[in-house]
């Protein structure tokens, strides 16, 4: 009876253990990791056409640039899968992805979310264009811009 209910405690402390270091290690990697992002509604205060939003960002090497814009694929728009990179050699971009809208309401917004990788220090900027990709769609309506500083 006492062995059981000591090997039973063991167990307990080491998920304890494990659970504990589980998190220093999420919370460790995610440290110093930038998200910025704007919403539909961001880029239609911007009072000239095409609306255009400029963000600045600082972030260390090594470390992942999120970007989360909104998208409302229903209309026909959307933003350029492939980011524009001023600089490549400080800045990579790893991940596309649409995310579609958390509700099944007729014309709600996704969200367009970029991640990008900093390879080493260094300045650069990085744009996206929404725009109806087509022949004869409008081009360029919106542009986000990020300027990036690596240290």
């Amino acid at each position: 009876m006492k062995g059981a209910m000591l090997m039973k405690s063991r167990v307990i402390m080491l998920c304890i253990f494990v659970l504990l270091l589980f998190g220093m290690v999420m919370c460790s990697s995610s440290a110093g990791n930038q998200e910025i992002g704007a919403s539909c509604d961001d880029f239609r205060k911007v009072s000239q056409a095409p609306s255009v939003l400029n963000e600045k960002v600082e972030i260390k090497s090594g470390m992942l640039l999120t970007v989360k814009l909104c998208s409302n694929r229903t209309t026909g728009f959307q933003w350029t899968e492939k980011a524009k990179i001023s600089n490549p050699v400080i800045l990579q971009q790893i991940e596309h992805k649409y995310v579609a809208p958390g509700v099944k309401v007729l014309g709600a917004p996704g969200e367009e979310i970029w991640v990008f990788k900093a390879i080493k220090g260094g300045n650069g900027v990085v744009s996206m264009e929404y725009s109806r990709p087509w022949e004869g769609g409008e081009k360029g309506i919106w542009e986000y811009r990020v300027s990036v500083v690596v240290k």
